[in-house]
């Protein structure tokens, strides 16, 4: 694996070691500084190097010797040229993408794998994009086993749940709710969001490897069997919290009109405005037996109990771009008369 364990990586590389396949894992940081986990520490051999650096690639693999290479940090196409040709012949190449390089708005709902892209709405998944298409000539093209594998917007323990308009993730909006003050949703309420737990969309990372005969020379979204709207999104994280959150709506138009930074910066330009829904029948159909282990309900349970024992949740008491977005559009509304 280059990179991990982290947030999907993690349960991909617990569900690897569980099925007893030697893993080595190339990583930047010190495996000691944030690895001490004994079913890690104990499981998988470290290699430290940076993903940038071909020769500190060449090490791990020619050392490693692995049947398999599963990259998820590769987040330009120069980085799949530098790779491809440090792989032995035969060795299944899996790379980590996204959902985003779909494009959107999306081709159908759901979307599946074969359906027509749209244009990428953002660097990053332009940049997966094209990473895909990298693998797809080099690597598919030439006859040599690979996979790539979209991950939909997987959430775990220590990552932050998305908020629907910034980048804070829900570390502002949990305390937020609890203390009973306003959320902003983008939109109606109705865009769809298709939310996953990160550990079991690492399990499925991990089937696809077991299962190279099956896999090698496909694509597969990876995400939960299902998606739900954005106001049931909040509303999930609310029961989860005993709360029923107050929701206030504000048109994507309005939002997109508002020349700020936080605005660019945000979610919204470029997802949160879209349906985002995925079909997983492919893998489902391919790895027939496979199981989700853990509910969304519980996901966000573990993320939050983590949080609250680590003191990360935000202060509620300090202001933050929401609660003005929400001020403004309040006093529009009291002053909208015909």
């Amino acid at each position: 694996m280059i990179g991990g364990p982290g947030n999907i990586s993690g349960g991909c590389a617990e569900e690897l070691i569980a099925g007893r396949h030697p893993l080595a894992i190339l990583k930047r940081s010190d495996p000691a500084d944030d690895n001490a986990d004994p079913k890690f520490a104990e499981a998988v051999r470290f290699y430290r190097g940076d993903r940038g650096r071909p020769s500190d690639l060449k090490a791990a693999i020619d050392d490693f010797r692995p049947d398999a290479v599963v990259d998820f940090v590769c987040f330009e196409p120069e980085r799949v040229e530098e790779l491809v040709p440090l792989l032995p012949e035969g060795v299944h190449y899996v790379l980590v993408s996204t959902v985003d390089t779909y494009g959107y708005p999306l081709a159908r709902i759901p979307m599946r794998e074969e359906d027509p892209l749209a244009p990428t709405r953002n660097p990053y998944g332009a940049a997966k994009r094209a990473c895909e298409e990298r693998v797809a000539r080099l690597l598919t093209g030439a006859g040599r086993p690979a996979t790539v594998v979209r991950p939909t917007y997987s959430f775990g323990v220590k990552s932050g749940m998305l908020s629907l308009f910034a980048w804070a993730g829900m570390k502002e909006q949990v305390p937020r709710m609890r203390a009973g003050m306003p959320v902003l949703v983008p939109g109606d309420g109705n865009t769809i969001l298709h939310a996953s737990c990160a550990h079991d969309v690492g399990r499925m990372i991990a089937r696809v490897v077991q299962e190279r005969d099956t896999a090698a020379g496909r694509s597969y979204t990876c995400g939960h069997d299902g998606a739900l709207t954005f106001d049931g999104y909040m509303q999930l994280v609310g029961g989860v919290l005993g709360v029923d959150p107050e929701i206030v709506h504000v048109p994507v138009e309005v939002l997109l009109a508002i020349d700020s930074e936080e605005v660019r910066g945000s979610f919204v330009p470029s997802l949160t405005r879209y349906n985002m829904c995925f079909s997983v029948e492919a893998f489902k159909r391919d790895f027939p037996d496979f199981a989700w282990r853990i509910s969304l309900e519980e996901g966000v349970r573990q993320y939050v109990e983590w949080y609250d024992r680590h003191g990360l949740f935000a202060d509620p008491g300090e202001e933050i771009y929401e609660d003005r977005v929400i001020r403004a559009w309040r006093q529009c509304l009291t002053h909208f008369r015909l």
